[in-house]
């Protein structure tokens, strides 16, 4: 499925065959903050919640279609979603609507439930307050992202890796939902692309540098400032001697990582070893045509000696000096 520059999410609840049905959510052309919703032929007791790109949005668990402004009752879902325990409405009050006093964000909150559980149903919530999602109502693509990356499951989780978490999903007035976002991101960020970087080094060593630079290309457009990634793909790519790869990478890390003295160093310290390495091979390849030379010196004039000897290739290859004797 390829996503258009529109916000879109595709879910895909199963049929009691196993079939797939996909809700595709668009904008709607007169309000860009409103999402409507294809229903699907039939769906079960399970709906699917996807967080880990894009815009959240969910599929009612009846196959009525869903629709929901992209304000703060649809945050409010994210956030309980999101959090590892229950979250009580006076936290949401002041997470949500700072701006005003204790009674009217409690209201606001109260406001915010109805909305929800008028859109996806009374059960939504297990309890009154503190708030929590019913388990087994939902299937939360960041909860399976996040568990896959804490069992070793690279590779479900670079499928379920999509962009940034809550792409465009931005918040009237709120400084902390947005401080929040973008804690969440960096987190998640830092664990995938950690997870990323060790899952290379482990199949490298399995005689897979396809996947292992496949996972560092990705480690790398992940987290981009971070240092780990950018590292790990220049040493590698100089393992295999893909040189011109190397100096890419290289020119990438330079760009990305900034002024930070550090890892400039470290950067330094490897665009030095990839010169080495250019050198031997230069080196290597002159000595093998001086021993080729040699053999054609002794069945050949003094002019032609001195011909061969004088060429530019020879010359360039040359650390000491030659003698013709």
């Amino acid at each position: 499925i390829v996503m258009s520059s529109r916000p879109m999410l595709h879910l895909f609840p199963q049929g009691p065959h196993g079939a797939a049905f996909a809700y595709e959510f668009t904008v709607n052309q007169r309000d860009s903050r409103s999402f409507s919703a294809i229903r699907p032929s039939f769906l079960t007791a399970l709906s699917t919640f996807e967080l880990v790109a894009g815009i959240a949005l969910i599929a009612g668990r009846n196959g009525d279609p869903v629709s929901l402004s992209m304000g703060k009752p649809l945050a409010v879902l994210v956030y309980v979603a999101c959090s590892s325990s229950p979250v009580s409405r006076d936290e949401l009050a002041d997470f949500l609507w700072p701006e005003t006093d204790r009674q009217k964000g409690r209201h606001s909150v109260r406001q915010a439930v109805w909305v929800l559980k008028n859109a996806l149903g009374e059960d939504v919530f297990q309890q009154h307050d503190p708030l929590a999602l019913v388990p087994e109502a939902f299937d939360v693509d960041l909860d399976r992202f996040t568990e896959a990356l804490r069992t070793g499951r690279v590779a479900e989780a670079r499928k379920l890796w999509r962009g940034p978490a809550l792409d465009h999903f931005v918040v009237a007035g709120g400084r902390r939902w947005d401080d929040w976002i973008e804690y969440l991101r960096a987190d998640l960020e830092h664990r995938f692309c950690v997870a990323l970087v060790e899952h290379a080094s482990q199949v490298s060593e399995k005689v897979d540098p396809h996947e292992a630079i496949s996972a560092l290309n990705q480690a790398v457009a992940v987290a981009p400032g971070s240092e780990a990634p950018h590292l790990a793909r220049i040493e590698l790519f100089l393992e295999l001697f893909r040189l011109d790869e190397a100096r890419e990478a290289l020119a990438d890390a330079r760009r990305d990582l900034g002024d930070r003295t550090e890892s400039l160093q470290r950067v330094a310290a490897l665009e030095a070893r990839l010169d080495q390495i250019l050198v031997e091979l230069i080196d290597k390849n002159s000595n093998t045509s001086i021993k080729k030379g040699l053999a054609f010196l002794n069945s050949t004039p003094i002019p032609a000696r001195v011909a061969w000897a004088t060429s530019p290739l020879i010359l360039m290859g040359l650390s000491k000096p030659f003698n013709l004797k």
